[in-house]
């Protein structure tokens, strides 16, 4: 069986028996500028949550046409969370990606991207050509293969 609050347990919890020294100061003071303050605080409020809504759906479109192009998802966001790293945490992410790919049994495999990372190279005509060396140093990214095997070039910023 529920027990009854006792009455001296309602006091002051807005049943209107009681009000604190902070309420009754409150209820004197004119509430006409408070009202205002109030409402234009909400319209303000409202107005901002609109514009991000808006913002949210215009990235959530320009995420969901990459998705549309084959493009995953979650690889996307790790992307722009990239994006956002001061440099000196980008070495430490690549690094650490790597290891755990490699703890959880699913090592990077760089051939598959070995074209990828080639840097564009421009000649004198304006015009961009295929590099043929890979972008930057290799990083060695398994320690359990024959040197030259599982290389990949530092991923270009």
């Amino acid at each position: 069986m529920a027990r009854r609050k006792s009455e001296s347990a309602t006091k002051g919890k807005g049943h209107g028996e009681r009000v604190s020294p902070r309420t009754s100061a409150l209820l004197a003071m004119d509430n006409s500028e408070v009202k205002k303050a109030i409402k234009q605080h909400i319209a303000f409020k409202n107005a901002k949550e609109a514009e991000r809504k808006r913002i949210n759906q215009e990235i959530t479109a320009s995420r969901n046409a990459l998705v549309a192009r084959g493009l995953n998802r979650k690889a996307i966001t790790v992307a722009e969370a990239f994006a956002k790293m001061e440099d000196q945490h980008r070495d430490g992410f690549d690094v650490t990606f790597v290891i755990a790919r490699k703890a959880t049994g699913y090592p990077m495999q760089a051939e598959l991207f070995a074209k990828d990372l080639r840097t564009p190279e421009s000649s004198d005509d304006g015009s961009v050509a295929d590099s043929e060396e890979p972008a930057g140093a290799p990083l060695d990214i398994t320690d359990d293969q024959e040197p030259g095997e599982g290389q990949e070039a530092s991923p270009v910023h």
